[in-house]
């Protein structure tokens, strides 16, 4: 079965998601659930959407005034939006009312588990899923100790630097990370654009999952890797498979962007205390990925205070040259594997997780404590302050530093400006403007690639006598957008 979640979704982005399921090719994909996470008007359109993708389709929309998280299964009306449900043999959309991702899927997961499915495929609304993706993941449950298993997360919109950046940390996230997880056979964290868990896993955890509490208060996000814990704490396997993929959106501006990875750290935070209970049952290698990302950023922030605000400009120049070294070590595999010059500019990721990430990370802790989603929809501004404080105090901070650090080099008696200051400062410059130089052409290159393929496609549409209908771009592998290209 495949279930799909969303609240308030930006309208092309939905429908986008829900054209893709209609090309996915596998025969014993036996249910689609659509839960929308709200039933008020303004959440009407997404049901309209979904009746219009499905037109041809035998499709129910079930509007209900009802969570399954707050009755028994065994109650009426539990039972007769089940058999509603059974009735239709096509795609159905239930709207419940609003209550967050989690007990969205929550009423998916149990719905499809009444309907006897043997495995649930979680995405989310703004996901444009592959072709073959659904048989691709279903493969990997062939081993009976896999519990659930991920695939590859790609993101279409690359226009923004920041998105464009995030596209490339995305392939190492888990082309290179969760694939070293996934040998392990102990994969963090099963994606919620793109999984698959068993039924029979599910029937264990379900009930521990919705009722998750922390500090006292039921838990709203973080429940991609929640369910993930739980699978590993069974002893189970979780695997990820790159053959898998689908494509999904990413923030374009600076504070989204950052809220979203807040919202990301506070999960994990939050889950490695959990994720301990499946540590006597899985690989020694899943206790080294916990311990590492908990303690790396703050040790990279030490380092970086101490540099700025003790260290001499000298150091500070080393240790930012250092950092795009590093991130060009890791760029050596991306091009091997991949054989694309793009990954070259992985090497400036280092900058956006030093002003971006590393407030993010601060932020989770100070606010681990609130439950709040971050973002309730795409469709809301964000303007809570404690989401633009943070970054904007920890920029200040390293800029200060910055000036502070050479102010001290001016002044110095001791430290003076030599041949090897002027070589260092000429190489960060050069780095720096020749990367962004490069940007700009490989961006306005892909910008013409992009309007090429669009006009080839309109034309072929138009000599197939498509119409209007499919003014509505799709791709060779029945990827409808407009703006979205193939990144690998």
């Amino acid at each position: 079965g495949l279930l799909v979640v969303g609240y308030r979704e930006d309208p092309e982005l939905f429908r986008g998601c829900l054209k893709s399921i209609t090309y996915l090719r596998y025969a014993k994909n036996e249910r689609i659930i659509v839960v929308v996470d709200g039933n008020e008007e303004e959440d009407r359109y997404m049901g309209d959407i979904f009746s219009k993708v499905f037109s041809r389709w035998d499709h129910r929309v079930i509007t209900t005034d009802f969570r399954l998280q707050d009755i028994e299964m065994f109650e009426q009306r539990a039972i007769k939006l089940v058999e509603e449900v059974k009735k239709c043999m096509g795609p159905v959309c239930i709207m419940q009312p609003h209550f967050g991702k989690r007990a969205a899927m929550y009423t998916g997961f149990q719905v499809l588990l009444q309907c006897q499915v043997e495995a649930v495929v979680v995405t989310d609304s703004d996901t444009i899923l592959d072709t073959h993706c659904i048989k691709e993941l279903a493969f990997m449950l062939d081993d009976n100790f896999v519990g659930a298993a991920t695939g590859d997360v790609r993101i279409w919109n690359t226009g923004t630097m920041l998105s464009f950046l995030s596209s490339l940390r995305y392939w190492f996230a888990f082309n290179m990370e969760r694939s070293a997880q996934s040998f392990q056979n102990c994969v963090t964290c099963v994606s919620g654009p793109l999984g698959i868990y068993r039924s029979d896993v599910l029937r264990e955890i379900l009930e521990k999952w919705i009722n998750q509490r922390f500090l006292g208060s039921l838990c709203t996000y973080g429940d991609d890797r929640h369910l993930t814990n739980l699978t590993l704490a069974l002893g189970r396997y979780v695997k990820y498979t790159p053959y898998a993929f689908c494509y999904t959106e990413t923030p374009e501006t600076f504070i989204r962007w950052v809220t979203q990875q807040t919202r990301w750290s506070k999960s994990f935070y939050r889950e490695a205390l959990f994720a301990v209970k499946a540590i006597p049952v899985q690989s020694l290698w899943m206790t080294y990925e916990i311990i590492f990302h908990i303690i790396y950023p703050f040790i990279l922030i030490y380092s970086l205070l101490i540099l700025i605000y003790k260290g001499t400009l000298w150091q500070l120049i080393t240790w930012v040259l250092t950092l795009f070294i590093m991130g060009g070590l890791r760029t050596i595999y991306a091009l091997i594997y991949t054989k694309k010059l793009k990954f070259l500019f992985n090497i400036f990721y280092g900058v956006v997780y030093l002003i971006g990430f590393i407030p993010a990370k601060i932020q989770a802790l100070l606010f681990l404590w609130d439950n709040g989603w971050g973002t309730s929809s795409r469709l809301k501004k964000i303007s809570k302050w404690n989401q633009k404080m943070i970054p904007i105090l920890w920029i200040i901070v390293l800029i200060v530093g910055i000036v502070i650090n050479i102010r001290r080099f001016i002044i110095s008696d001791t430290e003076k400006f030599e041949f090897h200051h002027i070589i260092g400062i000429i190489i960060l410059v050069c780095t720096l403007l020749v990367g962004f130089i490069c940007y700009c052409f490989y961006q306005d290159h892909e910008k013409k690639k992009r309007v090429a393929r669009e006009q080839e496609r309109r034309k072929i549409n138009r000599d197939q006598n498509f119409g209007k209908y499919h003014s509505y771009i799709e791709t060779d592998m029945g990827v409808p957008l407009n703006n979205m290209e193939s990144q690998y």
